[in-house]
């Protein structure tokens, strides 16, 4: 499954999409974890002020069960770059294109930013998974996180990361060699 690395989510973010929407959404779900169905029905009044920071609470629409993502400071900086004017608290967060229009944006966007991957919305999801657990987050947090009904499907990005950490080693192998 294809995943960014951290440097190819900062080229992103320096990147021009077609749609500046399409581009906050993919950032946010890299940040957060939300598939795309979830992002399309976020509202205000699922995220919250809590104690010393802000909380998104969301009934999944694939699983029907809640999920609670506290947000970090990107996250945060993504609503903030949020145009709001005359909010109401049960506003779409994002206004997206169609998911036609989403798929092409991603592709011209990854491909004006240098990345040479098939960049589909849910390389956003997978990328905070993969993420988050070569970060050495619990994996029962990263399953939680992400509303897994069953933390052996957190295992399978897990399993990405071990790949990723030898692929890296046979690199450096053949420097080495050369």
């Amino acid at each position: 499954k294809d995943h960014l690395t951290v440097s190819e989510v900062k080229e992103l973010e320096n990147t021009r999409c077609p749609h500046e929407s399409t581009k906050l959404a993919f950032l946010f779900s890299c940040y957060t974890g939300l598939r795309l169905s979830d992002i399309e029905t976020l509202r205000w009044v699922d995220i919250s002020k809590q104690n010393n920071g802000y909380l998104l609470k969301k009934i999944q629409i694939k699983t029907n069960t809640e999920v609670q993502v506290p947000l970090g400071r990107q996250a945060i900086n993504i609503l903030k770059k949020m145009e709001i004017k005359n909010i109401k608290s049960t506003d779409y967060v994002f206004k997206l294109p169609s998911r036609s229009t989403i798929s092409t944006d991603l592709k011209t966007w990854a491909d004006t930013a240098g990345i040479n991957k098939n960049i589909t919305f849910h390389v956003s999801r997978v990328t905070f998974v993969t993420l988050s657990i070569a970060a050495d987050v619990n994996i029962y947090v990263v399953s939680k996180l992400c509303g897994h009904t069953n933390v052996k499907t957190t295992q399978v990005y897990a399993r990405i990361i071990d790949t990723t950490r030898q692929d890296a080693i046979m690199r450096l192998d053949e420097i080495f060699e050369k």
